[in-house]
């Protein structure tokens, strides 16, 4: 993904079965909702800090997700976002290298 994006619109990965991993870019303000609904093998996830708001289903039907890594304290970003509940959220972490 190119380190110009913004914004990640609605819907844009759904049911990409390619997509293991994802690392969202510095710069990027925004995950559409169901940005990745239903991308059976996903299963890791990097959130910059830059990112503010995370749209509601944006992780669901994820099911082999099992890391979120978050590179900002722990906050509501991910309140209103459905994911798998064996997922665990790293906070204060921008990679899985940093644990």
């Amino acid at each position: 993904m190119p380190s110009s994006v913004e914004f990640i619109g609605d819907r844009v990965f759904v049911n990409c079965k390619s997509l293991e991993s994802i690392v969202i870019p510095e710069g990027v303000k925004s995950i559409g909702e169901e940005c990745f609904f239903d991308c059976g093998n996903l299963k890791s996830v990097v959130i910059p800090s830059s990112v503010k708001s995370i749209g509601e289903y944006s992780f669901d039907r994820c099911n082999k997700l099992t890391d979120i890594y978050v590179d900002q304290e722990k906050n509501d970003l991910l309140l209103n976002t459905k994911y798998p509940k064996k997922c665990i959220i790293h906070w204060n972490s921008k990679d899985p290298t940093s644990l």
